[in-house]
């Protein structure tokens, strides 16, 4: 082939300098190119694609996945009996619990299950939901996610250099730069780690800083703190995602960085995906990617200003594993502003119930929820039902566990091993079996719950 008689390091320069459009899938491509032609289409125009697009997952799902055929036919229901958006609310709703009881009936009957991508995320009992998608699912999901960053200057016919802090571990070391990324570890503390990143992003000079709300605010609340000035004239925006962000977090990364702070919304369950525009921080709901409901307690639909309820979606985009109203348990903020921008997209004001938390080490390292992730250490929860980080002081983690039928002191030995490796040198775990997890008000599992305020002054190094 052509490539073999190109030497791996001029390869990897001609990549680097080829704009990521390029360089994608043709999934990719006829995504954004859609939501280019889309994105301003006037309100019937959006009217009539969701509801042809609601009716074609509908009859997909009733004709290829075995557990909706099964459950629609017990209450008569057939895919032709939607006339109107309203008529969805005779299909029942679905639950991150039922799903996981029933997943093999999930999946579509056009699929092999082998031949699927696997998604994990938080579930309601504790333990990682698994969910399956289509491999070229990540392409078209990064088509949207470009398209929103669009709004404040990611052009992807160009190159952009992007700073990334978002729980990915470097092969070696602290960073590492691949190609226009450069990834830094997400393990930060006050001090060394904090100055020393401070340089690397000076160096670095990116377009983007790509974070998690959570790490990002540790580094920039440093930068305040200790009067630091930010030099990087290429820096546009900071892409802030996959975790709820407070005004006040977000007021000290702005005023570390001195650009915009651009938040948006989305589950690993990819249902919804909603981002912030050019003018306004209201979240703009891709009418593109699914059907959304906003329901109260007893399923009406909420509207208008502060209405609170529960979001509720249809993904367009799921053909191996279709959600048909399926319960996210994220609570919505809803809104009656019209937003100026121009998009006739739907849009909710702010999101409750997502939170962002950390683990604290005696020393004063903070090692934040979303690194943590829960699928890191699936390979030793087999015998566990249910279980949660707790901490009540600085430097001692309770690792709180309901265990399942089989569990032994081998699976004890596993996962205070595996935990080990996570956590930190001077973060002292402990393995305490319980009868029930604690939930939420709300009814909700966090896997990481502390009685620690997140704030970093409340974590400054002892004596």
């Amino acid at each position: 082939m052509i490539k073999d008689l190109i030497p791996k390091k001029i390869r990897t320069a001609l990549v680097n300098n080829i704009p990521e459009y390029w360089t994608k899938s043709a999934a990719f491509r006829k995504t954004y190119r859609f939501l280019e032609k889309s994105e301003f289409w006037d309100f019937g125009q959006i009217q009539a694609y969701q509801f042809q697009k609601l009716k074609e997952i509908i009859s997909h799902a009733y004709n290829t996945v075995p557990y909706y055929k099964r459950e629609w036919d017990k209450i008569g229901f057939k895919p032709d009996d939607i006339k109107v958006f309203e008529d969805i609310r005779i299909i029942p709703l679905v639950t991150k619990d039922i799903i996981q009881s029933n997943i093999n009936e999930f999946i579509s009957k056009q699929y092999k299950k082998e031949d699927l991508q696997v998604i994990y995320s938080g579930g309601s009992t504790g333990v990682p939901a698994i969910y399956y998608n289509e491999k070229n699912n990540n392409e078209i999901e990064r088509a949207f996610m470009y398209s929103q960053w669009k709004r404040v200057g990611f052009d992807v016919y160009k190159i952009n250099r992007m700073a990334i802090l978002r729980g990915l571990v470097p092969s070696h070391g602290d960073y590492e730069i691949v190609g226009n990324k450069l990834i830094l570890s997400s393990y930060l503390n006050q001090t060394s780690k904090l100055k020393e990143y401070f340089d690397i992003l000076q160096k670095f000079n990116p377009d983007y800083i790509h974070a998690y709300p959570s790490i990002i605010f540790i580094l920039a609340k440093y930068i305040v703190d200790n009067k630091l000035i930010v030099n990087m004239p290429r820096l546009k925006a900071i892409l802030c995602g996959s975790e709820n962000i407070y005004s006040a977090q977000k007021e000290i990364i702005q005023k570390a960085f001195g650009v915009r702070v651009y938040t948006w919304y989305g589950h690993s369950e990819r249902g919804c995906l909603a981002g912030e525009c050019e003018i306004s921080s209201l979240y703009h709901i891709f009418p593109q990617y699914g059907y959304a409901e906003v329901l109260d307690t007893q399923g009406n639909e909420v509207l208008g200003k502060d209405g609170k309820g529960e979001l509720v979606v249809t993904s367009f985009n799921r053909k191996a594993m279709p959600l048909i109203r399926f319960k996210t348990e994220d609570i919505i903020i809803t809104t009656s502003e019209k937003c100026s921008c121009g998009r006739n997209f739907m849009v909710f004001k702010d999101v409750e119930g997502r939170t962002q938390e950390y683990l604290v080490t005696k020393k004063g390292k903070l090692i934040p929820g979303n690194v943590l992730l829960p699928y890191d250490v699936l390979n030793i929860l087999d015998h566990i039902a249910q279980y949660q980080f707790y901490q009540e002081k600085k430097g001692y983690c309770k690792f709180l566990v309901l265990k399942k039928p089989g569990y032994t002191s081998l699976d004890e030995e596993n996962i205070l091993r595996e935990l080990r490796k996570e956590l930190t040198d001077d973060m002292q775990i402990e393995i305490e079996y319980v009868d029930e997890i604690p939930r939420t008000p709300s009814g909700k599992h966090m896997f990481l719950r502390t009685e620690l305020k997140p704030w970093l002054e409340q974590f400054k190094e002892e004596g």
